[in-house]
């Protein structure tokens, strides 16, 4: 099975139950998740919109040692105008456009040291490990994430 197909799979078993239960709901975008790039969107009001993308992180399976190395995803937290997630510097008709890693978010913007690095990425081998570290991810966007993300006044640093 592809790693991609693999990583949704999981993420809808572990992430969905916990998001829905917040208003997100998991939305599918072909062109994101082909580079790995999954979301849960939520409706503001006002035709804004909160993203959170879980995105599986390249990995270069011909890389000498790379069996043994772990695969990685992060976390990012969008909101912008409009059903689509917007890349780039923002939206400049919207103030309160924002694109942030959760881990960011967590080190750098609250303070919260919880992770080695403000450019943590979760790191698994294995499925189950993989469900351990989603589980881990969903409780930070629940606690801290999502709150920030849905209040009018977060800002991007």
């Amino acid at each position: 099975m592809d790693k991609r197909i693999r990583f949704k799979r999981t993420l809808l078993k572990v992430a969905s139950p916990s998001l829905q239960s917040l208003g997100y709901e998991f939305v599918e975008l072909p062109e994101w998740a082909g580079v790995g790039s999954f979301f849960f969107r939520k409706h503001l009001g006002n035709n804004v919109y909160a993203f959170i993308s879980f995105d599986l992180l390249r990995w270069h399976p011909s890389s000498s040692g790379a069996e043994s190395m772990p695969r990685r995803f992060r976390v990012t937290l969008w909101r912008n105008i409009g059903d689509q997630p917007k890349l780039g510097y923002g939206d400049d008709s919207y103030e309160g456009w924002l694109n942030v890693p959760l881990s960011y978010l967590l080190w750098a913007m609250l303070g919260i040291k919880v992770y080695p690095s403000q450019y943590y990425q979760w790191e698994f081998f294995t499925s189950e490990n993989l469900e351990v570290q989603l589980r881990d991810a969903v409780e930070k966007l629940v606690q801290y994430g999502i709150p920030w993300l849905e209040n009018p006044a977060s800002r991007n640093p």
